[in-house]
């Protein structure tokens, strides 16, 4: 029988098997990472790409990464919003193998620059014929370490001699900046709490003496960038085409303001001077209004008029309760 030629076949040997190939490569990891980003502000983001090893890969983060920031495990795609601010330094993604293997990106720092102070509404909510209204699962907005959450809540038809006691946002209570109120059943005022967390929460008034027809508006707004206490109140209430009441605001502060309207006469619409409006609830035929207003002031206001107006003139009622609030 003849012999096999191997070398005519086009076969080789190699390290004692048939055909080529050797060891596979070892595992390595690249990528781009982006270095700066701000706080409240979606991150460019990159993506981290594994080679080599065996696959399949699983990504993850190595060192304190900014609050907010996450990795796709199987992707390594990193992305998210950061919620905090400062230098973080030593960081790095890991890709591991299917036989545990590792390797990392050079160490990195990402500087994650401070939010702008910022002021927004973030829900409306009304009530009637309830003597003790909670307003549930109100949007508190993204989360931050500074976040200060003011409720301007305002009722009527309550008893004779009803008054807020209190009020809690997402579980915390809250101070009263401000309250505007008469003996006849018809109170509004502000209140504001630190709430760093939770997405969204309820809001619970307490008034005593409300009585079954009592009916309960609210307006939420989230401030970042400002202190939860006021350097600055007012508050009032009187029968009239507008209605002012005088406030300070320290330079880079803020003033929250919040009016009840109610009567017949005009559009039931609320005009602001001063501070720009947030919010505008219509209720009972239009003939009731609960508004919400503020402005940051760039240079310190003394005595700064903050007015309420009834829009095409006529007597309405205005009870008003707002405060100013130093940047931090």
């Amino acid at each position: 029988m003849p012999g096999l030629n191997i070398s005519r076949l086009g076969l080789g040997l190699q390290g004692g098997r048939v055909g080529g190939g050797g060891a596979a490569p070892a595992l390595s990891i690249s990528g781009t990472p982006v270095l700066t980003a701000t706080e409240d502000d979606a991150y460019d983001g990159f993506t981290a790409t594994a080679s080599g090893g065996t696959a399949p890969y699983a990504y993850s983060l190595v060192g304190t990464w900014p609050a907010g920031i996450t990795i796709n495990s199987s992707t390594g795609a990193v992305s998210g919003t950061p919620t905090e601010s400062g230098s973080f330094t030593g960081l790095s993604v890991r890709v591991t193998d299917d036989a545990s293997a590792t390797a990392d990106l050079d160490a990195f720092t990402i500087e994650v620059e401070a939010a702008a102070a910022s002021i927004e509404a973030t829900a409306t909510a009304s009530i009637a014929n309830n003597a003790a209204p909670t307003f549930s699962g109100l949007s508190f907005g993204a989360e931050h370490a500074d976040r200060v959450m003011h409720a301007f809540i305002s009722y009527q038809d309550g008893a004779a001699g009803s008054a807020f006691t209190g009020c809690t946002i997402g579980g915390v209570a809250a101070t009263k900046i401000a309250q505007a109120t008469s003996a006849a059943g018809t109170n509004c005022a502000l209140y504001s709490a630190a709430v760093p967390t939770g997405a969204s929460g309820d809001v619970v008034p307490s008034i005593s003496n409300a009585g079954a027809t009592l009916d309960c508006q609210v307006s939420l707004l989230r401030a970042v960038g400002f202190a939860a206490t006021a350097t600055d109140t007012a508050a009032g209430l009187a029968g009239g085409s507008s209605f002012t009441r005088n406030n300070d605001c320290p330079a880079g502060g803020v003033q929250i303001f919040g009016c009840y309207r109610d009567g017949t006469n005009g559009s039931g619409n609320v005009d602001w001077t001063n501070v720009d409006e947030l919010t505008e609830l219509h209720f009972d035929t239009n003939q009731k209004t609960q508004s919400a207003a503020a402005r940051i002031n760039a240079s310190a206001q003394t005595n700064q008029a903050i007015t309420a107006t009834n829009p095409g003139g006529g007597v309405v009622s205005f009870y008003m309760a707002g405060g100013s609030f130093a940047a931090l």
